[in-house]
């Protein structure tokens, strides 16, 4: 006893006190304590989230960009069917798959033609005389055409076609004339030909 009483300085109570302080509540104190600066950057990894923890009201407003959404993740159920405009491609089907047409292509604006939606017309078998007027030739006497203007453009655009050499596009050319509100303009478009 005589001994432990020589060891009982001042020092020695207060550093075992300060143990049992930190062994026992310090814990529950820094808990309550430490805010979101004290938490290293990356500190936190993905296995210390606890499961189902991150609820919607936790994600913010336009957080999640279409680069953090995975390949073929958002299917038709998911989808807003009526906030979809008509596919470019698809438009071209449509006009591809009406009554068979011999030639299609989807020519732009400076009368080059997309070589992966066109069948029977190429760059070469488009001429562009002047703003607004296109010339299309087909390796044959087309008897009929149609033409779109490309969904997306100016909402008040249109596509006139006239078969057999018309205006600035000898035969057999088809005419096609894109305009906006009456004025010619250029426009990237889709032509369908029939024999």
């Amino acid at each position: 006893m005589k001994k432990l009483s020589n060891r009982l300085t001042y020092a020695n109570v207060m550093s075992t006190v300060a143990v049992f302080l930190v062994l026992g509540g310090a814990t529950a104190f820094a808990a309550t304590k430490i805010g979101s600066g004290e938490i290293k950057a990356n500190a936190i990894l993905t296995g210390k989230i606890k499961k189902e923890a991150v609820t919607t009201s936790k994600i913010k407003n336009s957080a999640i960009s279409t680069s953090k959404i995975a390949d073929d993740a958002v299917t038709g159920g998911k989808v807003n069917e009526g906030s979809l405009g008509t596919v470019p491609s698809a438009n071209t089907a449509n006009f591809a798959g009406s009554a068979n047409p011999e030639a299609f292509a989807k020519v732009e604006v400076n009368g080059s033609v997309d070589t992966a939606l066109s069948k029977g017309i190429g760059s070469a078998n488009v001429t562009h005389p002047e703003s607004g007027v296109y010339c299309v030739t087909a390796p044959f006497t087309p008897r009929g055409a149609q033409a779109s203007i490309q969904f997306g453009g100016t909402l008040t655009a249109v596509a006139q076609v006239s078969v057999g050499g018309t205006g600035l596009c000898p035969a057999p050319a088809v005419q096609v004339i894109t305009s906006s509100s009456g004025t010619k303009s250029d426009f990237t478009f889709y032509v369908s030909l029939y024999r």
